[in-house]
């Protein structure tokens, strides 16, 4: 288990200075690391994947049926309009998620899945992230 980060890594999640405790956890199956910097605020950095959750809509009722993609993982939407994929790794710099349905087409859509985030402690769990696609 690697307990370094990088001092530019905390200023730019949080633009405050240097931690004062490290702090391993898990969420489910995702591994992370939480750090504790001096303003008592807490950090969770190293996370490698996430779980996202894709809300597909006509701009009014839940599209059934579309299928979503992203970085080659692939999940198809209930009748509810909602699509899960487990494990998407995360990527600082964006991913394409792509909507395909029958009856609206082709829509690609950008996406930070970052691998820090600001939690209110070291036992909190990282959610699955949602997001929303709109024809």
């Amino acid at each position: 288990m690697k307990k370094t980060i990088s001092i530019l890594t905390v200023f730019a999640i949080l633009m405050c200075p240097i931690n004062i405790s490290f702090v391993y956890a898990a969420s489910a199956d995702v591994e992370y690391n939480v750090i504790q910097i001096n303003t008592g605020e807490y950090v969770a950095y190293n996370i490698v994947t996430r779980d996202l959750e894709v809300y597909v809509t006509d701009g009014y009722d839940p599209i059934a049926g579309a299928e979503v993609t992203i970085t080659g993982l692939t999940a198809t939407t209930n009748e509810n309009g909602i699509a899960v994929i487990e494990d998407v790794p995360t990527c600082d710099e964006g991913s394409v998620l792509t909507v395909n349905s029958d009856i609206y087409g082709m829509r690609n859509n950008d996406i930070l899945l970052l691998s820090s985030q600001k939690v209110e402690n070291e036992n909190q769990q990282i959610e699955t992230t949602k997001f929303t696609v709109s024809y």
